[in-house]
């Protein structure tokens, strides 16, 4: 294998993890670690590694078993109070501070889709330089996310309600693209009957499933940056951990949304 993904939110704990590994060009690994540690704080590495060595780009590393997969990373990793400071990354990387962390999650696959996303089981644990955060909530292995469509617009719900339930959305141009029910009796594939975007970074996402359920994200904390388009423009990107309603249940999990910008410069209004 030559990616792999990893997502979480444990609420309890206060820490959600993104983490992805794949090729960029023939020759090249690429690799990101995105911590969100409470409030709007975050922590972030990224790096490369040519020539490919497995899915290594130190310190991270993925290893892979027949049920899922382990996560670890120990080594030096930017922090910043304010995750939304991105949107500059001269400004972000003149806030950040520089500091040390261990991460050591063990995910355990109990559902696979369709597409290959899987759900299941994380556990284990985040020391923030001596502060220890244990860890064991549900979480997404090579969920994937569907990218912008020609209006630049996407979105991505990955939720956890906890007893191994799961519920996994791709929103594309404002259409549901995927919606998946993960649970005990296997991955179901669900239908949509509407969808709302959020008007805003901080509103709510709601999307009303065929069984007239909705589900709620009310984002918690979240990370934006500018990302080019093939066509010259611009997305702001916003990924986050997020609370969800979904009829009576409630859980957490993370989002990532996309909405179109006409310029770097417009991003800021």
């Amino acid at each position: 294998m030559r990616a792999a993904s990893l997502q979480f939110y444990d609420a309890v704990a206060d820490v959600g993890l993104l983490a992805g590994m794949g090729p960029i060009g023939k020759d090249t690994t690429a690799a990101r670690l995105l911590l969100f540690l409470g409030g709007q704080r975050v922590a972030l590495f990224t790096g490369e590694r040519t020539p490919p060595d497995g899915l290594v780009v130190e310190p991270l590393r993925f290893e892979m078993s027949g049920g899922g997969m382990e996560l670890t990373f120990s080594g030096p990793i930017l922090h910043l109070d304010d995750g939304t400071t991105y949107l500059d990354l001269e400004a972000a990387f003149a806030a950040s501070a520089l500091g040390d962390i261990e991460v050591k999650i063990r995910f355990t696959r109990s559902g696979v889709d369709a597409n290959g996303a899987e759900f299941g089981r994380v556990e284990g644990w985040v020391d923030l330089g001596g502060e220890r955060r244990d860890i064991g909530a549900g979480g997404y292995a090579n969920a994937g996310v569907a990218r912008a469509g020609r209006r630049g617009a996407y979105a991505m719900l990955a939720a956890d309600f906890g007893d191994g339930n799961g519920i996994l959305a791709d929103i594309v141009d404002g259409a549901v693209r995927r919606v998946v029910e993960f649970s005990a009796s296997g991955p179901r594939e669900m239908r949509a009957q509407a969808v709302r975007l959020p008007e805003s970074a901080v509103s709510e996402f709601q999307l009303t499933l065929a069984d007239a359920a909705t589900l709620r994200a009310r984002p918690v904390s979240r990370m934006e940056i500018l990302r080019s388009l093939a066509d010259g423009g611009y997305a702001r990107v916003t990924f986050g951990t997020a609370r969800f309603d979904w009829g009576e249940r409630q859980g957490c999990g993370l989002y990532e949304y996309a909405a179109m910008v006409r310029g770097g410069a417009d991003a800021d209004h």
